[in-house]
């Protein structure tokens, strides 16, 4: 993941690049832009000063300068930069550290008080002078904020997810006692090129993640957008993403979650001043709620823009004067989303996000004329927040239309919906992405694969997706003309203790390898697209293609960042109609092509290889993904020709063509 303070993107996406995903585990960074999106406007008249509150709201940051419009709003400072939380220097000032001149804590300490005047500052010093926060320092800044009886943090900064990420437990443990965590949902989005690209810690849970609008309402370019990897539904709601200072405006979801969390501090305040009991999860349910809709999807905008002054009319509306209202909301409201498409025969999941005031049972009611093909619990438990397994098994013939609404009901603690609707066809072949042994949280038919989803689905190819190796078995494959293992043996760094974090790859098992190798030799076609050492397990990954006679290389091609235009290719039927595509990765060894057919080659170095097997079996491998990525499939580097040959490439192994 690309450092947010730099709004130009590079030519290769971090998609494909390890060196940025490796270090993003150890850094979390601003979500502001501050390239070309500074821009003067006439002088900003302020905000108005209303009642004073006594809700406090953390904001954890780069520090504050407290000028005559915050002098009177901080009620408690501390600073975390000290070696003992991972930093290399002691800064014992809670002042503005100004990366880059820019004042980004005292800033957004500001669209908190624009949102609500009333609200208490603490401030929390967690970023240095370069906007650069350590995992340690942002587990330290929530429990001192916890500590220090904080019933909002905004956490305005984020980095790409790692595996087993800590922070998503110290959100959990500040949920869990009560607090209200809000973060920036990333400023990735890159026009919609970059698929999923929800940042750390908004991801979580227990954190709301908050979307970026422009002033006329319409999502900004650089928004992040959901769904999740683990398949649940991100961001949460959306508001504006800038803020005015002076004569100058700053972009950024940055802006966007103190807004957010302002407004919750109005919510809570408001329950404080009504004698209204409240917990974080019915703050959560009754923000969502009474978002205002937005005409985009929810894995743009989550659930609309937010409207405070309706969140508060739901809380009024359904309290008793005693226990906590009873407002609950499902998040996603609708599935499938936009660009998905289903076929006879396909198996679709989903988690439904679950958010409520208390603990207790709901009852699942379906209204469907074909309520066997939807699998989910008549009852569920639910704490707060929590997640609900959809599971869609549609059947082989029959009807070509389905729908249902689905009902969760709770006396104590509300009710929510989540409607269903869509139409099959029958497909022409049936493939699975296979991300069993990618970490990566781009590696889905959401995030860096979407376009190559999408290309498939529209030629009648159904596409489901393996993330779990339990489902690595020959029963199974069987359902799967092909399996497309994508980016395996990702490098990841393994955040389980923030101190003592490691590098890792998924390696295979034997009795994995003798799964693919088997269902290879029965007849299955397989694409593996990896990349090179800098990115995946080059040695792991060889050892899983010794059955194939296969090995690729160690070194890099090209030798610098970007990617370079594959022309020399062979004829083949995966190869008509292709004049080139673009290559960043690994190539085969001098000797690791056995008996394979070279496809393509660069300097006569092999780049992709084609093999068959007697039974029928296809297979083919490459030491790139950049081709079929999405910015490779929107013709974004050079080649024009990547989406046809990722097309056939497909329609070959499958048997098609």
């Amino acid at each position: 993941m690309f450092n947010y303070w730099d709004y130009d993107q590079p030519a290769v996406h971090s998609s494909s690049s390890s060196g940025k995903k490796i270090a993003a585990g150890l850094i979390i960074v601003m979500l502001v832009l501050s390239t070309g999106i500074v821009i003067m406007l006439g002088l900003f008249d302020g905000f108005q000063f209303g009642a004073e509150s006594e809700v406090r709201v953390a904001v954890l940051d780069t520090g504050i300068d407290p000028d005559f419009t915050l002098q009177n709003s901080i009620v408690v400072e501390k600073s975390f930069i000290n070696p003992e939380n991972g930093y290399s220097y002691t800064d014992v000032t809670t002042e503005d550290s100004k990366p880059d001149g820019n004042p980004h804590g005292t800033l957004v300490a500001k669209a908190v008080l624009e949102e609500f005047a009333g609200a208490k500052i603490m401030n929390g010093k967690i970023m240095d002078n370069e906007g650069t926060a350590t995992t340690l320092g942002v587990i330290a800044g929530i429990e001192w904020a916890v500590e220090q009886n904080c019933s909002v943090i905004n956490l305005s900064l984020g980095a790409s997810p790692s595996f087993n990420d800590s922070l998503e437990d110290v959100i959990s443990w500040a949920f869990d006692r009560g607090v209200v965590v809000v973060a920036s949902g990333g400023n990735e989005g890159d026009d919609g090129f970059a698929g999923t690209s929800i940042s750390s810690p908004s991801v979580f849970e227990k954190c709301i993640s908050v979307a970026a609008l422009d002033s006329d309402g319409t999502p900004t370019s650089f928004t992040s957008h959901g769904p999740t990897s683990k398949l649940y539904m991100k961001p949460d709601i959306a508001t504006l993403g800038y803020i005015q200072s002076g004569s100058y405006r700053y972009y950024g979801t940055s802006f966007a979650a103190p807004r957010v969390a302002g407004g919750v501090v109005e919510m809570i305040d408001f329950c404080l001043d009504n004698n209204i009991s409240y917990t974080p999860g019915m703050i959560v349910a009754a923000l969502l709620q009474g978002a205002e809709p937005l005409n985009y999807e929810e894995y743009i905008v989550g659930a609309g823009r937010m409207n405070i002054a309706r969140s508060i009319e739901l809380i009024s509306e359904n309290t008793d004067g005693e226990e906590v209202p009873s407002i609950a909301y499902a998040h996603p409201s609708y599935l499938p989303i936009d660009y998905e498409r289903l076929f006879y025969g396909d198996r679709y999941r989903f988690k439904i996000h679950l958010f409520c005031g208390g603990a207790g049972i709901f009852d699942v009611n379906i209204a469907s004329s074909t309520p066997e093909i939807f699998d989910m619990p008549d009852t569920i438990y639910i704490n707060q927040s929590g997640f609900v397994d959809l599971e869609i098994n549609v059947p082989t013939t029959g009807s070509n239309s389905f729908d249902a609404e689905f009902a969760f009901f709770s006396d104590d603690l509300g009710n929510a919906t989540l409607s269903i609707e869509f139409t099959v066809v029958t497909p022409n072949a049936r493939v699975a992405f296979d991300i069993t042994h990618s970490t990566w949280s781009i590696d889905t038919k959401y995030g860096q694969f979407r376009e190559f989803y999408k290309e498939l689905v529209s030629n009648s190819i159904s596409v489901e997706q393996i993330s779990n190796r339990s489902e690595i078995t020959e029963s199974n494959f069987a359902r799967y003309d092909a399996i497309i293992m994508l980016d395996p043996c990702t490098w990841d760094v393994d955040d389980s203790f923030s101190t003592d974090r490691f590098v890792f790859s998924k390696n295979f098992t034997t009795a994995e390898i003798d799964v693919y190798q088997n269902y290879y030799e029965n007849g299955g076609g397989l694409f593996i697209a990896a990349l090179s050492n800098k990115s995946v397990d080059i040695a792991s990954l060889n050892e899983f293609l010794t059955w194939a006679g296969l090995e690729l290389a160690s070194d890099v091609v090209p030798s610098l960042d970007g990617t370079v235009v594959v022309s020399n290719l062979a004829s083949d039927p995966i190869m008509d109609g292709v004049s080139s595509f673009d290559f960043a990765g690994a190539p085969f060894s001098a000797s690791g092509t056995g008996t394979a057919k070279k496809l393509a080659t660069i300097q006569s170095r092999a780049v992709m290889v084609s093999n068959t097997h007697v039974s029928g079996g296809r297979m083919v491998v490459t030491g790139t993904n950049f081709f079929i990525d999405n910015w490779g499939m929107l013709n974004q580097y050079g080649s024009q020709d990547n989406a046809v040959l990722a097309l056939q490439i497909v329609q070959w192994i499958t048997g098609l063509i």
